[in-house]
């Protein structure tokens, strides 16, 4: 299910939830635990099999940018969908927010210099944004390289942070990228030891704005 909510955040601004408790970067227990809030609300079970269809018929619709409650459709597909296919019951429910996908404007990739408490605090944010209408995405951070493990270190730092609490989702890492995987975002690692060492466009990144989290440069030179 999670690699589903993802990208439907991501790529098409779409926000999945089960009776009003949003699924985007949330965990796969977190997920269940929502499955079993149905009874609170309903007096009955839903299982995560019974949701997991739901957003399967949901990612096949071409949806516009929306709020999609899976957990309701699930329960009321039980109660009044007859011998329908699910998929076709989902598609009546959801005609509303079918049609052409609107076209989104231009994203601004955003680039971290340094990537302490502020740099992580911030790019936790940009990850929590990173498919609503505001249009940045967090690309890459850059750092000094500090050690052989110093990317696994990383991704943990941006995991747990002991005042502000663990991060929200999953992360995971590609080695061979040297890459921070970040609710399905990709984040390339880049170790350079000034600005100006940094070629971007290597990583596919243009035009992006750099945020200086350091404080050591305060020029625009």
């Amino acid at each position: 299910m999670m690699p589903i909510i993802g990208r439907l955040f991501r790529e098409r601004s779409i926000e999945i939830s089960i009776f009003g408790r949003l699924l985007n970067n949330r965990t796969v227990i977190n997920v269940i635990k929502c499955c079993r809030f149905a009874r609170q609300v309903e007096d009955e079970e839903l299982t995560a099999e019974e949701a997991r269809g739901v957003l399967v018929e949901v990612a096949k619709l071409n949806l516009n940018p929306c709020h999609v409650d899976i957990g309701k459709l699930a329960v009321n597909y039980r109660r009044h969908g007859g011998t329908r296919h699910l998929g076709d019951y989902v598609s009546d429910e959801l005609k509303g927010a079918t049609g052409a996908v609107m076209e989104s404007s231009q994203k601004t990739d955003i680039v971290l210099y340094g990537f302490g408490r502020i740099g992580r605090l911030l790019a936790r944010e940009l990850i929590a944004k990173s498919g609503s209408k505001e249009a940045i995405r967090l690309r890459a951070i850059v750092v000094r390289q500090n050690g052989d493990n110093d990317l696994m270190k990383r991704a943990s730092l941006l995991r747990r942070d002991s005042v502000h609490g663990s991060f929200d989702g999953t992360i995971t890492i590609d080695h061979d990228s040297n890459v921070i995987i970040a609710n399905g975002q990709r984040i390339q690692v880049i170790y350079a030891s000034s600005p100006s060492d940094v070629d971007y466009t290597v990583y596919g990144i243009t035009n992006a704005l750099v945020v200086d989290n350091t404080g050591r440069w305060r020029d625009r030179e």
